[in-house]
């Protein structure tokens, strides 16, 4: 069963990728995406795509990244799948800066409510809140960064709560700070 093998191929890529062996995660990623192929499975395809796009993200390689992303986001397409669009797109705003990011954080959110991925919500949330911490819209960035916490208390997700809380409190900071100087 050629699917059930590009399955465990993809998943031994996502152990070798949680142990950090980059090299043995992108051969089984790509043994899979091959085996996918064979078995016509776009939507498998376009998860190894996606993978593909993070290793050359986090190595800083953002165009190569983008062609990743963007294959990734036509198959997602042409399978009728809301939340990898959602997914692509959120990587998008990751790759891009400014009111391009804000824009794809914004669709991405958008994609993610509708097919109720609340995590994935709650992450576009935060990086609105970043973007707008840094152009220092105190207000917005605060409420995105209280939706996003909001989120992450209902998932559970004590961490990401603790995080979205110290990101607002420096914003709170750094306004206390600007009104100091004035």
């Amino acid at each position: 069963d050629l699917q059930g093998q590009a399955n465990c191929f993809h998943r031994l890529g996502d152990i070798y990728k949680k142990c950090e062996d980059d090299q043995r995660a992108w051969e089984n990623y790509e043994t899979a995406n091959g085996l996918y192929q064979k078995a016509g499975d776009k939507l498998g395809q376009a998860n190894c795509q996606l993978c593909f796009g993070d290793f050359l993200r986090d190595e800083g390689k953002v165009d190569c990244a983008l062609r990743y992303y963007t294959i990734a986001n036509s198959l997602y397409d042409d399978v009728g799948s809301t939340f990898g669009i959602a997914d692509c797109v959120k990587r998008f705003g990751d790759i891009t800066t400014g009111e391009e990011a804000c824009q794809h954080y914004q669709k991405a959110l958008s994609l993610y409510q509708r097919v109720h991925a609340l995590r994935g919500e709650a992450n576009c949330l935060q990086r609105l809140g970043d973007i707008y911490s840094k152009i220092c819209n105190t207000e917005k960035a605060r409420e995105k960064y209280n939706d996003a916490i909001i989120i992450f208390e209902e998932l559970g997700d004590n961490e990401w709560v603790e995080i979205t809380k110290l990101k607002r409190r420096r914003l709170e900071q750094q306004q206390q700070q600007q009104q100091q100087q004035q």
